[in-house]
C-alpha cells in the first residue's frame, strides 16, 4: 500500500482522543515525530486533523529507515499535515479531495465540440455535463454564448434541494410554494446551467446525483416527480482546492458526468488582461523564484495573480504573494526582497509593464 493510501485509511480523531494521545499515551514519541516532520516542512503540524497513533508510528518507522523512498514519504506526510492542520480538514479527506481533482482532469478528455454535441443530442443517456476551469478561462461565457436562453442558476449555499425546486409566493397573505424554473425544466425536459456548481451544499449535490442517474422518477417533498428523459444539467466549476469553500462532487456523481477541462493558455491570459506574452513569462519566472525560496506551501499561479501583479507596485506595496501569510513567511519574504535576483526580476517586470502602458497610450 503506498503512503497516500495508508494515510487515507488511517482513522479520524476527535479532539479528546488527540489530547489523550499527546498528553497520556505517547508524549515523547509525539514530540519526536513533530520535530521529524518540521525538518521536511517548517509548517508541518501534528494536530487532531493530521495525526493519530497510526500516523505517528508510521513517521517514526520511516525515520528509522532513512532510504530515499522513505524520505520522500516523510516529505509528503509533512506537506499534507501542514495543509490539513491549517485548513482544519482531516488528512484522509484532504487526500480524497486531491484524488477528486485528478479524476476531474481525467474526465475532461472530450474535445469541446464533441462535448457540446453530446449535451445537445437527445439520444445521449447522460444527464450531467461538467465544464471545469480556472477563473478567467471563460467557461461560463462559453456556455452562455452557446445557449443564451438556457435556465441559469448562480450556485451558492442557500440552494438546498427544496429551495432549488420551490419558491414561496405571497397569495392573499399566505405563503404558497411554487415550482422553480429548475423543477419545471426537470418535468418538461429542458436544460439547466448551474454556474459554480460545486458551491452547492452537500445535500443538494446528493440530490443532483439522484436525478442524474438512470431513474425515471424522484421524490421531491411529498411529490413523486417523473424525470423527463430530455432533462439535462450543464455545470461550470473551478477545480476544488484546500483553501476554498467548494464541495468535492464525489465519485458517484462524477461517474454519471461527461466532463471537459478548459486550460488557460498564455495567449488567453494576455488577451484578457491586455498584457504581452513576455509579461506572462516574466511573472512565471518570478513565481518560480519565490516557489524555490523555501516558502511554506507556495500555491500555483492562477488568472487573478497575473492581473494582480500587473497592478502591483513593488515600490510601495510589501505584502507577499503565492504563499500563506504567517510570521515565518513574512520573515522570509523580507529577506527575499533584499536579494539581487529578486530585484532584477522585479526590474524586468516593471520595465515590461511600462512598455505595455506606453503601447496602450499610443
Amino acid at each position: 500500500m503506498d503512503i497516500l493510501n495508508r494515510l487515507k485509511s488511517s482513522h479520524k480523531m476527535n479532539n479528546d482522543d488527540y489530547v489523550n494521545m499527546v498528553v497520556n499515551v505517547c508524549p515523547t514519541e509525539w514530540e519526536k515525530a513533530k520535530n521529524i516532520l518540521k525538518e521536511y516542512n517548517s509548517g508541518a503540524q501534528l494536530t487532531a486533523f493530521s495525526c493519530n497513533p497510526e500516523i505517528l508510528h508510521m513517521i517514526l518507522n520511516l525515520a528509522n529507515d532513512p532510504t530515499p523512498e522513505n524520505e520522500e514519504s516523510l516529505r509528503k506526510i509533512a506537506e499534507l499535515s501542514s495543509i490539513a492542520s491549517r485548513s482544519r480538514i482531516w488528512i484522509g479527506e484532504l487526500i480524497k479531495e486531491m484524488e477528486h481533482a485528478e479524476k476531474l482532469r481525467e474526465v475532461g478528455k472530450v474535445k469541446v465540440e464533441e462535448f457540446f454535441r453530446k449535451f445537445e443530442d437527445p439520444a445521449t443517456k447522460e444527464r450531467l455535463f461538467i465544464v471545469v476551469g480556472e477563473t478567467g478561462v471563460g467557461k461560463s461565457y462559453m456556455i452562455q454564448k452557446r445557449y443564451p436562453d438556457i435556465i441559469q442558476y448562480a450556485c451558492d449555499k442557500r440552494y438546498d434541494p427544496y429551495t432549488l425546486c420551490y419558491h414561496f409566493v405571497n397569495e392573499g397573505g399566505e405563503l404558497t410554494p411554487k415550482e422553480t424554473p429548475f423543477l419545471k425544466a426537470l418535468k418538461e425536459g429542458k436544460k439547466v446551467f448551474l454556474d459554480e456548481m460545486n458551491m452547492l451544499p452537500h445535500d443538494t449535490l446528493l440530490f443532483i446525483q439522484g436525478i442524474t442517474d438512470e431513474k425515471d422518477t424522484v421524490v421531491i417533498g411529498d411529490e413523486v416527480v417523473e424525470i423527463n428523459p430530455n432533462f439535462k444539467i450543464i455545470g461550470a466549476m473551478n477545480p476544488p482546492s484546500d483553501t476554498d469553500e467548494r464541495n468535492p462532487l464525489g465519485d458517484a456523481l462524477l461517474s454519471r458526468a461527461v466532463g471537459i477541462v478548459l486550460e488557460l493558455t498564455d495567449e488567453m491570459i494576455a488577451e484578457r488582461i491586455g498584457v504581452s506574452i513576455k509579461f506572462i513569462e516574466l511573472v512565471r519566472k518570478f513565481h518560480g523564484y519565490v516557489a524555490n525560496s523555501r516558502f511554506i506551501d507556495v500555491r500555483e499561479l492562477n488568472f487573478r495573480d497575473f492581473k494582480k501583479l500587473y497592478e502591483y507596485d513593488f515600490s510601495t506595496q510589501f505584502q507577499f504573494m503565492f504563499c500563506v501569510h504567517d510570521k515565518e513567511n513574512l520573515k522570509k519574504y523580507k529577506q527575499l526582497r533584499e536579494t539581487e535576483e529578486f530585484k532584477n526580476l522585479v526590474l524586468e517586470i516593471e520595465e515590461e509593464k511600462e512598455k505595455i502602458r506606453e503601447w496602450q497610450r499610443t
